[in-house]
């Protein structure tokens, strides 16, 4: 039986496009979206078993019909078509729903394959079973640049461990804003604002086209660098894409500052399979960590799955890493030797240290950390510090 499909464009050009590359095994019906006699969603309402609706990406036809059609049609697939493919177009078309992009005239023989693979996955996903990937959560008082060179290290170091086709992502939220991009030399034309905004349109097709990709095959989702002043990010939206978005990737791996508000922060505590706080061993960063601490648990929110990591070169800090936990009151999971000239080139270069110094002690233990963060229950993760290794003994009492 032949699958049914609308073609909703102005020029009458598309059809004949569409047959040509098709063929016979999809029948298509001509809509005119500026016809006045009758509205389109009418239209389609006379096409029988429809599958597919194919809209043309035109301006002055805009993505409300496409937003239309993915809110009236939840059943159809909606695959935007256009004579070209510029990317605001393009990530405007997936905003608005739409499923693939379909260029005329550019890889015309793979197109029915590629419609082929679109109407499996269109099914399988409106039947299938929903998956969640695991959150892990990365939290200080003060912010700074560690937050996001460690949620960059920890989220590749869990990538190391992914089976094939399991996907990473990075959420850098805290400040400076888009540390993130800079330390992994990426650029970024689709925002964590915009990614919010958008929650209720995320899927896997938005997520391939728009969000930011790192060469190691990492998912990037920052604030934009250029953002100076504070903004309203709305925290039931923020929570309900981070629940979008555990339906697409195998880890996610989300670094905050108190920038954030409280119930933003107690809502990405409480959905995390493990989160820690980041200190620099000075008293004042463990100082502010506290109060954070203490206003979290107000807010009445589980800090059961939440731990200490220092992140010091042991040469400055004033308290040892264990004094240090007993004064934020949370157990200790891991000690990060810190080579600060070391790491400031990776930064500056835009490379991982793994890259960089890949025989630096911190590549090892962040690698040993993600490990005991996948494979182990967190409440028995602080036991591994009371086994003193070299590292410890090097790094553990300064």
């Amino acid at each position: 039986m032949k699958s049914q499909a609308a073609v909703i464009a102005s020029d009458p050009v598309y059809l004949t496009w569409l047959k040509e590359t098709l063929g016979t095994s999809v029948e298509l019906h001509w809509i005119r979206p500026d016809d006045s006699a009758e509205p389109v969603t009418a239209q389609l309402l006379g096409i029988e078993r429809l599958e597919i609706a194919f809209v043309e990406a035109d301006p002055q036809i805009g993505s409300d019909l496409l937003e239309e059609l993915t809110d009236t049609q939840p059943g159809v697939l909606v695959v935007a078509i256009g004579a070209d493919s510029p990317t605001e177009a393009v990530i405007e078309a997936m905003r608005a729903g739409a499923r693939d992009f379909f260029v005329m005239g550019r890889d015309d023989s793979q197109l029915a394959e590629r419609l082929r693979k679109l109407m499996r996955k269109s099914a399988t996903q409106q039947g299938g079973v929903e998956r969640s990937g695991r959150l892990y959560s990365i939290h200080s008082a003060t912010g700074g640049p560690a937050l996001a060179w460690t949620a960059e290290h920890l989220a590749l170091a869990l990538q190391e461990n992914c089976r094939a086709g399991e996907r990473v992502l990075v959420i850098d939220l805290a400040t400076p804003h888009g540390a993130s991009l800079v330390f992994m030399n990426i650029a970024q034309t689709y925002s964590l604002l915009d990614a919010v905004a958008d929650v209720h349109r995320c899927d896997q097709t938005l997520i391939d086209t728009a969000f930011a990709k790192h060469a190691s095959g990492l998912n990037v989702l920052t604030m934009p660098e250029d953002l100076v002043e504070p903004t309203h990010l709305d925290d039931v939206d923020l929570l309900a894409l981070l629940d979008v978005l555990a339906r697409h990737f195998h880890s996610i791996v989300l670094c905050t500052a108190a920038n954030l508000p409280l119930r933003a922060q107690a809502g990405i505590l409480s959905r995390a399979h493990a989160s820690f706080m980041i200190s620099d061993g000075s008293i004042l960063n463990s100082r502010a960590n506290k109060h954070l601490l203490k206003a979290l648990q107000l807010e009445d929110c589980p800090l059961d799955r939440l731990g200490l990591v220092v992140d010091s070169d042991g040469i400055a800090r004033g308290l040892d890493a264990q004094n240090l936990a007993q004064l934020v009151e949370l157990p200790l999971w891991a000690v990060m030797p810190v080579n600060y000239q070391t790491r400031l080139q990776a930064m500056n270069a835009g490379d991982a240290l793994y890259k960089l110094a890949p025989k630096d002690a911190y590549c090892s233990a962040i690698r040993d950390l993600a490990k005991r963060l996948a494979r182990q229950d967190v409440k028995t993760l602080g036991q591994h510090t009371e086994r003193r290794g070299l590292l410890q003994r090097m790094f553990g009492d300064a």
